[in-house]
């Protein structure tokens, strides 16, 4: 499946000149003009990078660039800055603010293919690696809920055979374990162990 890359600039020449040199490798362009909408674009497109404009009418691309690694929903999207002037105050802020880039026109075609090259595939790399760790603790908290219920059906097991070798203490064993339950669901409720007390345990 192609790439996809999201432009956001007020200027339609560089949008073109970016689209021209991305286009021909295999991406799929698309461009923003209107910083507004941004955010519905990047979760309706889901693209793979951002190269975001600095200079729009009324509006700072920083500080769009900051809401977006502000916005829980997106912020994990790569943003290369895209500059019309190279300050160095521009590039501190550009990666104090969650940036991965920062690029200047003129555009070198060959050193912005392989900066757009590496940062998709760092991002393609982070998001395996988030996948694999989810998948890890699900197997995880399968296997210790396997082993509790083992655990558990194991004591039970060991209160039967002591229920059938000797009633009294059977039938102590489950007094004790029907107080258990009940004090546990009571904890569960309204106490400081709410949150501790669950009904798996």
């Amino acid at each position: 499946m192609s790439k996809k890359i999201l432009i956001v600039d007020s200027s339609e020449q560089n949008l073109n000149e970016l689209r021209k040199i991305l286009e021909p490798e295999g991406y799929v362009v698309i461009m923003q003009t209107d910083p507004m909408t941004v955010r519905a674009a990047i979760i309706i497109s889901s693209p793979d990078l951002i190269i975001m404009g600095t200079d729009f009418s009324n509006f700072d691309g920083l500080d769009l660039c900051e809401r977006i690694k502000k916005d829980k929903l997106i912020q994990t999207m790569p943003i290369i800055i895209n500059s019309s002037v190279r300050d160095e105050n521009i590039i501190a802020r550009a990666f104090e603010i969650g940036a991965v880039d920062f690029i200047t026109k003129p555009y070198h075609a060959g050193e912005l293919k392989a900066r757009v090259s590496t940062h998709i595939n760092l991002y393609a790399l982070k998001t395996q690696l988030e996948e694999k760790n989810k998948q890890l603790e699900t197997t995880v908290e399968e296997q210790s809920k396997t082993i509790t219920e083992m655990q558990m059906a194991t004591i039970f097991s060991l209160a039967k055979l002591a229920q059938s070798r000797d009633d009294d203490t059977g039938k102590h064993l489950e007094r004790v374990q029907k107080y258990c339950y009940a004090l546990a669901t009571e904890l569960s409720k309204d106490s400081p162990y709410k949150d501790i007390v669950t009904k798996g345990y």
